[in-house]
């Protein structure tokens, strides 16, 4: 057998050369704006100068341009190159190996062993990763040819290099977690060889061990390396490319075992071919013979290389293509030289396979979702096309771009090897013009395969350069013109206009930068990467114009051939979803090749959600908010700066609405906001006269659509002569005597200020101003495509077709009703009226958006409202909802401070709008509008006249803009008073244009999307014809909306929460924050155990069918660093080590603010996870190794009635008992004694299950903090000892104060028990079960007291809580028998007071021992009490140290009524002196520091 070409007359030219590196070198270090992929650990990497530009182990087929062109429209070719798979007649097939399919692709790697070259470059990594992953068990060996490094960024030695370039790649750090690192370990250490190899090198510089190892076991060989400058100097390219392949392949043929043999070369050698077709067959070569002129290029001196070089450029575009062709050439060689050898008796041939890649691209799933390595294959254009360069070329737009997922790559390759056969001595070499034998069909040998984009429903580089203006202009500063600006004709127009408003802006913004901060590491870096995209564009230039269609009829036969294999089927990549795929590359080259954040996530919507504000669907783009109109006196630049200054002010507003306005912020918003509403209301680029914003978005505007504005006089008509109204008015002229036309006059006051004032223009403004303002705030606001769309099974349009609508989201965030509000627009759903508590038209910049978006303001608290107020109130909100047919309002009182699900409250709203359908209080005075939602007609024989749909909505947010505030309030950190007034009028007057000269300020600057994402689920809808029907509600006078919510409107409040609560979506954030929460348990936790924790709560929420946003093929770290930077790490985070790894420890900031914000986050995970929460406490609350189920039982049930009230909840308590109890059995946590059918082991413990145990305690995490603060509000209620009563406002505060004492003493370590809110419901659940009773405060104080309480700031009409009432001892059967005693009658009145008080004290001890009770069944629960029965007697006695506590503020030299001179008894006294005291020592109460109690304990660590 004959080996390569005998050059050993030639010796091989050896030149000092510097290291052969891949494209990635060419990354900056993490310092500047480029830095290396996560494989170079620990070094700085500079830019290579041209003369350091060899490259080796990786692969990359010609970059950008190598893509030619389409053919025009209709040419064979054209289809050709389409096609799924090429339709190759019966001869065409034949061609390939007809041989059965595999079984399994498990069965040919089981017990092989392969050598694999180019490891370290981007296809030889994703190669190893699914070798791995897909056969890590089953093969043998897997040897790593790799050279030693020998520049600053690849160092050591093979093993080395594996650890530092391979192992430590996020690839393979997640495929670690996903076998599991104890295996993943063993995998590496006993099968994953590293051998040093060096390809320029005669023998390779493999060691004999090495050698005999390779020879005796190996199976595969799959050669990946190469080098890829396409300048290379001809000598080395050659030594590398086409030498590296012979001695590979002399290698091959010593191998014992040789089964497959696969070379990877590229689509594009065949270069010098004309346009049309490429077959799977390689061509002859331009020049001599590829043997002679292999020898006479390796004998050429080195002065002599250059005149070469010129002959061949001549027919090859470049060194690096003349090499892969000229290396299948010689391939081809050897395959007739070793059939020769195998007919007269040789060694047999081994199967040989040629593999021809187009363009690498990012992996689509695998190894993770856009996993990228260096700037090979694509990825250098689309970096760089991202980084503002000009690397696709003005007239390339409609050109097909060919890029090849490289985890598609992948799995042609490994099942090219396992599909190729021994094709013994009859075949034929596949050249393309070579004589054949007419007689039988010959197979073809060696096999080749040409991968390209042609099977995967292929896009044109437009919509890729969408896909990198897009992303790169929402995650970074850059600045890139859209693709109809980018791709133009006139080519000289387009440089000039590119570089002058793009480039240049962007090079500037990067030099000067450099130059203040003095980076002149980052100067280079620029200059080094415009001369990388120079060469760039001009190595491409020759493939520009051609348009080449490759055939790839062998693929269908390898397709077939991976179908019986789901791991390695490459039948989902036909469809593949382009758009999904371009933004997930971009986000990989972000964070895998340029690593400039750790806490970037892909902007790509999850599969089946769309993005609103960046939407997909057709026919919800291009609307009227998401343009612009005209305007006479400003110009586009000065619109753009105003918009500016508008986004920044209601922002603002948002993040601080507890802070005063200045007045130059008032003037200047007053000022844009107005001359915004002129543009939007002249329209002077016809935007809203187009003829789809009106006609066909008529219905779902209601009233609007037809230009109602300030004079809608029509609906005044309407609410006056409302029956309800009417009958008011008439109730309080009859009762006070004042005349008709008064009352009149202060209804119609009543409606004037309540009323919505808007029009059609004011409306395409705010739906065009939120659009921007979402996306400043939030990087994308997710809702699902089947609500939105007709053609889902289910959908939202279908369910609200021919009703009213009411949309009820849940209340979080001032922003609850903007989202709504847009969305309703972008999918041209019914736009809603919404109505807002009067509250919130007294917060600025927001309240004026609200008010043009049709907002109308009510007083919500029914007890506020007088009976007119009530009467217009209702009335009015059947006009709305009967002319302009949507409503939308919360259920919930006020946004919730805690992230956790809250309450309905009882204001009245929802019974209003059942009135509004079951009652007939209003007369049509004008036709109707006929407002309610198309598609279907209403059904007859119904209660109602027309059904009324309640739209449940669930917004899920990542993080609420006012979260701060919201903070601050549950700790009474600031006055909650507003200051802030209206910054317009009520009436909205019709803006002025006067104001064109206005000063010019500067922009405000906010970071794009800094709240992350927002998931808006939208529950089954709640019908009222239905909820009526079941209910058997007939029409009649059903309702008292005065008094709040009837039977009906109950049954209706129940359904629209469950619709909220069904939908869910949970944000990885929420996971972070609880897992972090839960280690300060020990004071920090590891980031690898944090990635333990969150994987495997995923799966818990997962088997329930809660949506989780971690999608598969997402880097876990990055998620994690994402949600770090949400729950705002920079302040409430700290990671202790500066070299990040799965060792770090991250641990909360200790401060009360601090660890509030991030229990925001992670309380949302109660609404699925309490039930497990509640059974965890209870396993823990026990210290034996056995438990009864009845002991169990009892402990459940009495956290189930502790906090039904406060997260609402409706299950049976036993039925959710049998099925947590079955769910922990099932995990074997705990296991049934024998013989004993009640009698539970504990079966998990610290000690034999540490992991399992772990997730117990975490799960019991979420809910220790809501027990303590129960437990600290109970011990704080000790104050009922020596007072009687006290307000019920001042139980939270009592309770801060408290928590202060007790988190110093070191008898909670938990900072949210400092929270009012959750002491609030505290209270509110001992009301509920009967702990204390409540009292109006004027039934049992004095004037005098109360009026001492109001200047305290305690209103009179607050309740007062009491202990339980215990019946008295005391009895009159007492009485009698002292009666009956032989005394006088005066010694039996003083016996009887005597033994009456007795009886008191002793009820009040009676009394107080049911709170301290209470306060102990809490104790025996709380966060390790079973573990640490030492410290339990010392707990126990804290309900006293508490009485004693509140004793020693009631001590005072002069009580605060003697101050004032006032005289009261002593019981009211001491609560007055109690209000006092508290109030000044809260941190908005007396001004001593001494006093501030609650704020020093803000920062107090234990």
């Amino acid at each position: 057998m004959s080996a390569s070409p005998d050059l050993s007359t030639t010796p091989t030219i050896r030149v000092e050369e510097p290291e052969a590196t891949n494209e990635r070198e060419l990354l900056p270090s993490p310092q500047d704006s480029l830095s290396p992929s996560h494989t170079e650990l620990g070094t700085e990497t500079e830019l290579d100068t041209e003369a350091d530009q060899v490259k080796e182990d990786s692969y990359e087929a010609p970059t950008v341009e190598d893509i030619p062109e389409n053919t025009s429209a209709g040419t064979e070719d054209t289809a050709i190159a389409l096609s799924t798979v090429d339709e190759v007649d019966d001869s065409q097939r034949a061609l390939v190996n007809e041989s059965p399919l595999s079984s399994s692709m498990a069965d040919f790697y089981r017990g092989k062993s392969v050598l694999l070259t180019g490891s370290t470059g981007f296809l030889g990594k994703s190669i190893l990763w699914k070798l791995l992953d897909s056969f890590g068990a089953e093969i043998d060996k897997i040897y790593l040819l790799i050279r030693y490094g020998n520049n600053k960024r690849k160092i050591g030695g093979p093993h080395e290099r594996l650890q530092s370039e391979i192992l430590n790649n996020p690839a393979f750090t997640s495929l670690r977690r996903k076998i599991g690192p104890n295996k993943f370990d063993a995998i590496i250490t006993t099968k994953v060889i590293p051998v040093a190899c060096d390809l320029i090198s005669p023998e390779l510089s493999i060691s004999p061990e090495d050698r005999d190892s390779i020879i005796s076991n190996v199976n595969v060989v799959i050669h990946c390396a190469a080098s890829m400058d396409h300048d290379e100097r001809l000598d080395l390219s050659l030594e590398t490319n086409t030498l590296g392949t012979l001695r590979l392949m002399d290698l091959a043929d010593d191998c014992e075992k040789m089964q497959a043999f696969v070379h990877v070369s590229s689509a594009y050698v065949n270069s010098n071919l004309p346009d049309g077709e490429v077959q799977e067959l390689v061509y002859p070569a331009e020049l001599d013979d590829p043997e002679t002129l292999l020898k006479e290029i390796v004998s050429l001196e080195l002065m002599d290389i250059p005149k070469m070089t010129q002959r061949i450029l001549e027919n090859y575009p470049n060194t690096h293509l003349f090499t892969k062709a000229l290396t299948e050439q010689l391939i081809l060689k050897r395959a007739d030289i070793n059939r020769a050898d195998e007919a007269q008796g040789g060694k047999s041939q081994w199967p040989i396979a040629i593999v021809r890649p187009t363009q690498l691209g990012a992996g689509t799933t695998e190894p993770l979702a856009g996993w990228a390595d260096g700037l090979t294959g694509a990825n250098a254009t689309i970096l760089l096309s991202g980084r503002g360069f000009q690397i696709l070329q003005p007239n390339q737009g409609d050109s097909i771009a060919d890029i090849v997922p490289v985890d598609y790559v992948t799995r042609i390759i490994l099942g090219v090897a396992s599909k190729i056969q021994v094709p013994g001595i009859e075949f034929l070499l596949p050249y393309a013009y070579g004589n054949r034998n007419s007689g039988e069909q010959q197979e073809i040998f060696p096999y080749i395969y040409q991968v390209t984009a042609a099977p995967l429903n292929p896009v044109n580089w437009r919509v890729v350069y969408d896909g990198i203006q897009e992303y790169w202009m929402r995650t970074t500063s850059v600045v890139l013109p859209k693709s109809q600006d980018y791709f133009v004709s006139n080519k000289a127009m387009f440089k000039a206009r590119f570089f002058m408003k793009y480039q240049l802006s962007n090079s500037f913004s990067h030099v000067a930068n450099a130059i203040v901060t003095g980076d002149n590491k980052s100067l280079n870096t620029i200059a080094k990467m415009t001369g990388f995209a120079t060469k760039l564009v001009e190595a491409n230039q020759p493939f520009i114009k051609r348009t080449w269609a490759f055939s790839n009829g062998n693929l269908w036969e390898i397709q077939r051939h991976l179908a019986s294999k789901t791991s390695l089927s490459i039948d989902a990549f036909g469809e593949m979803d382009w758009h999904s795929y371009i933004e997930h590359y971009n986000h990989g080259m972000h964070l895998y090749v340029a690593q400039e954040s750790q806490g970037l996530r892909s902007i790509s919507a999850p599969p089946g959600w769309d993005c609103a504000t960046h939407t997909k669907m057709i026919g919800f783009q291009s609307l009227a908010i998401d343009k612009q109109v005209e305007s006479i006196l400003f110009s586009s630049t000065d619109i753009e700066k105003r918009s500016q200054r508008m986004l920044a002010q209601v922002i603002l507003s948002l993040e601080s609405t507890d802070r005063p306005r200045d007045k130059r912020m008032n003037d200047e918003w007053v000022a844009d906001f107005d001359t915004s509403l002129d543009d939007w209301c002249h329209d002077d680029s016809e935007v809203l006269k187009d003829g789809t914003t009106i006609s066909e978005r008529g219905k779902e505007l209601g009233r609007w659509r037809a230009h109602i504005g300030d004079n809608d006089d029509i609906v005044k008509v309407i609410v006056l002569n409302d029956s309800r109204v009417g009958n008011s008015i008439k109730q309080i002229t009859e009762s006070s005597g004042v005349p008709q036309q008064t009352v009149v006059g202060e209804a119609t006051k009543l409606f004037l200020r309540m009323k919505e004032r808007t029009q059609l223009a004011y409306v395409w403004f705010a739906g065009h101003f939120l659009h921007h303002l979402l996306q400043k705030l939030f990087e994308n606001v997710h809702i699902r495509e089947a609500d939105v769309t007709i053609v889902s099974i289910f959908p939202l349009k279908r369910a609200i077709a021919g009703k009213k609508v009411v949309y009820v989201p849940t209340s979080k965030s001032l922003v609850d009703n903007l989202i709504v509000w847009y969305l309703t627009l972008r999918y041209k759903l019914p736009v809603p009226a919404i109505a807002c508590d009067e509250a919130l038209g007294l917060l600025g910049p927001i309240s004026d958006v609200l008010r043009i978006m049709g907002t109308f303001f009510i007083k919500r608290n029914p007890e506020s409202r007088s009976p007119l107020n009530n009467a217009v109130t209702a009335a009015y909100a059947q006009v709305m909802l009967r002319e302009h047919g949507a409503l939308s309002f919360m259920l919930e009182k006020a946004r919730s401070r805690s992230g956790k699900f809250q309450k309905a409250y009882d204001d009245g709203l929802v019974g209003m709008v059942l009135e509004a359908a079951l009652e007939k209080n209003q007369e049509n005075t004008k036709a109707e509008l006929s407002p309610t939602s198309p598609l279907t007609p209403i059904p007859s024989e119904r209660i109602l006249d027309q059904d009324v749909a309640f739209v449940p909505i669930n917004i899920v947010y990542e993080s609420v803009p006012e979260l701060s505030v919201l903070i601050d309030q549950v700790l009474d950190q600031h006055p909650t008073t507003n200051t802030n007034t209206l910054s317009v009028p009520l009436l909205v007057t019709k803006p002025s244009a006067a104001l064109a000269g206005r000063h010019k300020e500067s922009d405000h600057h906010h970071n794009t999307g800094k709240y992350g994402r927002v998931f808006v689920n939208i529950g089954e809808c709640v019908s009222v014809q239905e909820i009526a029907e079941n209910a058997k509600v007939q029409k009649s006078a059903a309702f008292d909306t005065s008094k709040g919510l009837s039977s009906l409107s109950e049954r209706v409040v129940k359904a629209i929460q469950r619709g909220q609560r069904e939908s869910v979506a949970i944000s990885p954030v929420s996971l972070v924050a609880a897992i972090l929460l839960y280690g300060r348990a020990n004071n920090g936790i590891s980031l690898g155990r944090v990635k333990d924790h969150m994987e495997w709560i995923r799966t818990e929420l997962k088997k329930r069918d809660v949506y989780v946003d971690w999608q598969d093929g997402e880097d876990i770290e990055s998620v994690i660093f994402y949600s770090l930077r949400l729950l705002d790490g920079h302040k409430n985070i700290i990671i202790e080590d500066k070299r990040v790894s799965d060792k770090s420890i991250i641990r909360v900031v200790d401060h009360a603010d601090n660890v509030l914000a991030v229990s925001y986050s992670a309380n949302q995970l109660l609404d699925y996870l309490l039930p497990d929460s509640l059974f965890s406490i209870v396993y823990l609350s026990f210290s034996s190794k056995t438990v009864p189920q009845q002991k169990l039982l009892e402990r459940f049930q009495f956290l189930t009635k502790l906090f039904r009230l406060e997260f609402d909840f409706t299950w049976d308590d036993e039925q959710m008992f049998d099925q947590l109890l079955k769910r922990f059995q099932d995990k074997e946590i705990i296991t049934r004694v024998e013989g004993q059918n009640d009698v539970y082991n504990r079966a998990v413990n610290s000690q034999n299950e540490e992991a399992e145990h772990e997730k117990i305690c975490l799960l019991a995490s979420l809910l220790y903090p809501t027990l303590d603060s129960y437990w600290i509000t109970i011990c704080s209620l000790s104050a009922l000892e020596d007072l009687p009563y006290i307000p019920r406002k001042l139980a939270p505060i009592l309770t801060q104060w408290i928590a202060t004492h007790l988190i110093s003493g070191r008898r909670t370590s938990y900072r949210e028990v400092l929270s009012t809110e959750v002491s609030g419901y505290a209270v509110d659940a001992f009301l509920a079960l009967g702990y204390i009773n409540q009292v109006h405060c004027k039934e049992k104080l004095t004037p005098d007291a109360q009026i001492l309480l109001l200047e305290l700031g305690i209103v009179t009409n607050e309740d007062l809580l009491t202990a339980a009432t215990i019946e008295q001892d005391f009895r009159e059967d007492n009485a009698s028998e002292i009666e009956n005693l032989p005394i006088s009658e005066s010694q039996q009145e003083t016996l009887k007071t005597e033994k009456k008080e007795l009886s008191d004290i002793a009820a009040k001890v009676e009394r107080l021992s049911k709170i301290s009770q209470l306060c102990n069944d809490i104790e025996i629960l709380r966060f390790d009490a079973a573990s640490h029965s030492e410290n339990y007697h010392q707990n126990a006695q804290v309900f006293l140290k508490c009485q004693r506590q509140i004793k020693s503020i009631l001590r005072a030299d002069q009580s605060y009524a003697a101050q004032h001179g006032v005289p009261l008894s002593k019981e009211e006294d001491d609560m007055i002196q109690l209000v006092y005291a508290l109030k000044m020592s809260s941190p908005s109460g007396g001004q001593s520091k001494q006093t501030r109690r609650i704020s020093e304990a803000y920062n107090l660590h234990p």
